[in-house]
């Protein structure tokens, strides 16, 4: 699957980097949202309709997205991150790349000063061409499906015993910060 924006996450990035780190692996996983939030970013940027809705990844990557502090699956098995993207689970895909994209494309012309955007719609672009063919001060930009899309590269994620595993560890080792998290979202407080 081409992609306009490609990233890398490594997963043991800070064992390497932070011998006396106060992250444990748990905390530093939270920083993958931020990776998906700066393609999601720049496919607002592009497209004028938001950012990305819908996260694809093969079931190897599921136990490292179930460990995300957002992620939320729903009475009928769907499951969501951060309540904005879908997250759907192709095993077609390779073991060790995510997909951040914008699903669902509207039809649709935006013209901002000079600028034509010509979104999905193949018909479109041909009487806009005539129309910067009159005016060569336009500029005509059509934008595919495959423009609005991103890849993350996960790098040194083996799920040897399973993340799930390990979050039944992830509680004894965690830090005050994560246990507040925690018991905000349990409304305790």
């Amino acid at each position: 699957m081409k992609t306009t924006w490609n990233l890398e996450w490594d997963y043991k990035w800070w064992e390497k980097n932070y011998k006396q780190s106060p992250f444990i692996q748990d905390e530093w996983n939270q920083t993958l949202t931020t990776k998906i939030n700066q393609i999601s970013a720049q496919i607002n940027m592009v497209s004028h309709f938001g950012g990305a809705d819908t996260i694809k990844i093969n079931s190897s990557l599921l136990p490292l997205f179930e460990s995300l502090t957002y992620l939320t699956k729903t009475d009928n098995g769907e499951m969501f991150l951060s309540n904005k993207y879908k997250v759907i689970i192709d095993n077609k895909l390779n073991k060790d790349r995510i997909y951040v994209y914008l699903s669902n494309i509207p039809d649709t012309v935006v013209i901002e000063g000079k600028n034509i955007f010509i979104f999905k719609k193949n018909s479109l672009v041909s009487k806009y061409k005539d129309m910067v063919k009159k005016d060569s001060s336009l500029q005509l930009n059509v934008v595919s499906q495959r423009k609005l899309q991103g890849k993350i590269i996960v790098k040194n994620f083996i799920c040897e015993k399973g993340l799930e595993e390990k979050s039944n560890e992830k509680n004894k080792n965690k830090s005050f910060f994560s246990k507040m998290i925690d018991l905000f979202k349990m409304k305790i407080f």
